[in-house]
Order: structure tokens, then C-alpha cells, then sequence
């Protein structure tokens, strides 16, 4: 009994890997109307399912103020355990879930690989700074999957966001001729 309890504990453990050692990212390409922050990534693998995510932001070029915050999640996993539709954090508020994409399905009992997006504002994340996001995910068969967002992936967002649109109001980039 113990060393199968034992097993569970780290089956647990290992499940959730602690971010990738690299740093926040500017992306920019001219064809996106926007700047891509690109936040640490972290992935686990539970049973069947494998996953990553990261933070993501998109600043507007023209107005960086205006920016949308999100958790990027690509998840690998049985198409048998449904869709995953609804969100919430752990204090049951309810997150916007977005299916970004959505892999083909090729077989009955076949994985389905998905990218979802769930939407949080940046007062949001500056809440959560200090104690992460814990968030539920429930997919239209009922399954329930946890995704954790460290405080340290949360914090590194937020400074690298204020210090690039520091830089983008002071130094708006130039305008692309057509």
C-alpha cells in the first residue's frame, strides 16, 4: 500500500514541470498588427494527457495600450474525454475559453491535439502576481483537468509587459508604408 501511494506521489509530482529555465520574449513580426510577448512555458503530462502552456500578450502597434492578455494551452489528449469548453480559477470565477485551433480528427479513440486561449485582463494578473492561478478546465464529457500558472511566470509577465510598453509609448515604432 505504501509504495503504491508512493507512486501516485510522484506521478503527481512529476506531472506538472516547473517552467523552462528561459526568459519573457518580444516577438515582432511585420505581419502581425500587434507585438507577441511570449511568457515562460511550462507542461506537464497526466495519464493521457500532455500539455504546455505559457502567458501570452499582444500589444497593438499602433496603440500599446491597448493589449490582450491570455494563457496559451496546447493539449494532446483522448478525443473520448470531450472538448474542453469551460474554465475557472479557484475562487470559481469563470474564465473565457477560445479554441484557437484544433487538430483534424483522424480515428475513433485517436489523440486530438488543441490550442485554447482563456482571456485575463491585466488587473487580473497583477492579483495573482503573488499567489499564481490555479484554473479548472471541464471539457463537454464532464473530465476535469488543473493547470497551474506560478506566481514567478505570472510576475515575469507582468514586468516584461510594463517595461516594453514603456519603451513603445516613449518610442512608438514607425509606421509600415504599404
Amino acid at each position: 500500500m505504501k509504495k503504491m501511494l508512493f507512486a501516485v506521489m510522484l506521478v503527481c509530482l512529476s506531472a506538472c514541470t516547473p517552467p523552462h529555465p528561459a526568459e519573457v520574449k518580444l516577438v515582432d513580426s511585420s505581419f502581425n498588427p500587434y507585438y507577441e510577448v511570449k511568457g515562460l512555458v511550462a507542461e506537464g503530462s497526466i495519464l493521457t494527457i500532455d500539455e504546455k502552456w505559457r502567458l501570452m500578450t499582444e500589444i497593438n502597434r499602433q496603440l500599446p495600450q491597448q493589449h490582450r492578455n491570455y494563457l496559451f494551452i496546447r493539449m494532446t489528449y483522448p478525443i473520448k474525454k470531450g472538448r474542453f469548453i469551460n474554465a475557472s480559477d479557484d475562487k470559481a470565477q469563470d474564465l473565457p475559453v477560445t479554441r484557437i485551433h484544433k487538430s483534424p480528427l483522424r480515428c475513433r479513440g485517436c489523440n486530438i491535439t488543441e490550442d485554447l486561449a482563456i482571456d485575463m485582463d491585466e488587473n487580473y494578473l497583477v492579483a495573482h502576481a503573488n499567489t499564481g492561478i490555479k484554473i479548472r478546465m471541464v471539457s463537454d464529457q464532464g473530465y476535469n483537468h488543473y493547470i497551474t500558472v506560478t506566481p514567478a511566470m505570472v510576475q515575469q509577465q507582468i514586468a516584461f509587459i510594463q517595461k516594453e510598453m514603456q519603451k513603445l509609448i516613449i518610442s512608438p515604432p514607425p509606421a509600415h508604408s504599404s
